[in-house]
Parts: structure tokens; sequence; C-alpha cells
């Protein structure tokens, strides 16, 4: 069936862009955050900040985020997403097709279109924030800044590609379909939530992700290449924001030597 293969060609994704690697190693600078002390996880050996990092100092790393995107990992991870999306375009009318035959399908994803919108995301992540900092949470806490710090840095770029890309939505209500912006958002909190956690809640996110980016389908708002680059870029996001809680890091430098160039790489 077609609309079997349409929700799957969402969920191959996630996996294809989840999991394609472990995220490599990245030159970054590693802000000055007033830290006391420091604490494990209580789910991985990956040391946290405690006391959690402030809202303000949450809100001041979006500009740099921005900029951090800018990476290798960045572009493996929407190389793929790209190459996926014109792999799917040619059967983007008719995957929406199958799907507008079936009344059912709507009703079934009408959670999808909330769940994903920005509003419901960004506010979820505050939340999540505020309840880690009133709960004296610092895990929790770094985990609601990330989050806020990866739906600011994915709306920028989703907005920005909307407008250059000017694709017309399956509907006709407008020229922002490309990428789907409930699609990248989800996306976005499923890495954030998969880097702290792991793939137990990870799995769970993504299949979250992938429900919204159906739901954009089964509501004709959406093609399917759109949410397949939507997904990447809110992937994307999730890596950017989450980088400095790698395990392995490493700085890179070059310098002139008689015979050419000396590259020194550095893991730490």
């Amino acid at each position: 069936m077609v609309r079997l293969n349409a929700r799957l060609w969402v969920v191959s994704l996630v996996g294809l862009l989840a999991g394609w690697a472990p995220a490599p190693a990245v030159a970054q600078e590693k802000p000055a955050d007033p830290v006391v002390t420091k604490r494990s996880s209580p789910v991985d050996d990956t040391d946290y900040a405690d006391p959690a990092p402030g809202l303000g100092f949450t809100l001041k790393q979006v500009p740099r985020d921005y900029a951090r995107f800018w990476s290798l990992d960045s572009a493996i991870t929407l190389g793929i997403g790209g190459a996926a999306a014109l792999a799917v375009h040619p059967i983007d009318d008719d995957v929406q097709q199958k799907f507008e035959e079936s009344t059912r399908l709507e009703d079934f994803f009408d959670a999808g279109n909330v769940y994903g919108s920005f509003a419901v995301q960004l506010g979820g992540a505050f939340g999540v924030y505020t309840i880690g900092r009133l709960g004296g949470h610092a895990h929790l806490s770094t985990l609601g800044a990330d989050l806020i710090r990866a739906q600011l840095l994915t709306v920028g770029y989703t907005q920005a590609l909307k407008f250059a890309t000017h694709r017309e939505r399956p509907d006709g209500s407008n020229s922002q379909s490309f990428p789907s912006g409930h699609a990248s958002a989800a996306f976005a909190t499923a890495n954030v939530i998969r880097r702290h956690y792991g793939w137990g809640w990870g799995s769970l996110g993504y299949g979250l992700a992938a429900y919204v980016a159906s739901a954009r389908l089964a509501h004709d708002r959406h093609y399917l290449s759109d949410v397949v680059f939507g997904a990447a870029l809110g992937i994307a996001g999730g890596r950017t924001v989450t980088v400095s809680h790698d395990k392995h890091r490493a700085t890179s430098g070059a310098a002139p030597t008689a015979g050419g160039v000396a590259v020194m790489v550095n893991v730490y």
C-alpha cells in the first residue's frame, strides 16, 4: 500500500539521519559557565554543570549556536537529508494524493499538527527548564536549556529556507512549504532527548517526530520531500547545541613547515 510506504519513508529517514554515526569531534569554543561543581548525569557518564545554566546564559548561547551550526557534522546530516529529499521528490504528488484519499488518516494525525508547532515545542522546552530549576534538578534544567536553544536555532534556519525556496504548499495556502517547520521542530526535540538520555527515550521522541511529519502530509500542508529535509534540519540543530556533551572532543590547527603545512589534531 502506498500509504504505508509513505510512512515508512519517514521512519526510515529517522534511522538513517539519527543513527548514521556518533557525533564527530567538532572544534568548539567552550563558553565560560558559572560552574561551581560538577556531577555526573544519572543516565550516563556525561558531566553536566551544577548549578544548571541560567536562562540569561542560555539565551546568550543562541547567536553562537547559529555560527556553530556551520560544521562538518551539520554538512553531513544536511547532505544526507538533502539527498533523501531529492530521492523522494519525484513521488511527492503521488504520496500526497494517497494521503488525501483517506479522511481517516487526517483524523488520526490531528494531534500531530499541535504537537509539532513551534509554539508548543518552545513552550514545552521552557516548561522542562522551569521544572528543573524549581525542583533543583540540574540535569533536567540542562535538558530544558538545550531544548530551548535547539528550537530557537532550528526555527531561524527553517524560516530562512522557507522564504528562500518559496515553494507552494500542496493546499495552495501560501509559498512556505519547504522545509517543514513542524518536522524540524519535532526532530530537533527528539535529537536533544536522545543525546541526553540515549535511545530508550530517544526512540519515543523520534516516533513522535515521525508522527508529526506524517500529520503534515495527511493535512495537505507539506510534501514528503518537505518533511524529509525538515527532519534533517531539526536533527542538525539538535546535534549542534549538544555537541559540548560529547565525551571526546578535538581541536585542530595548522602550522607551516619546511616541506609544506603540518596539521595537528588534539583529542581530549
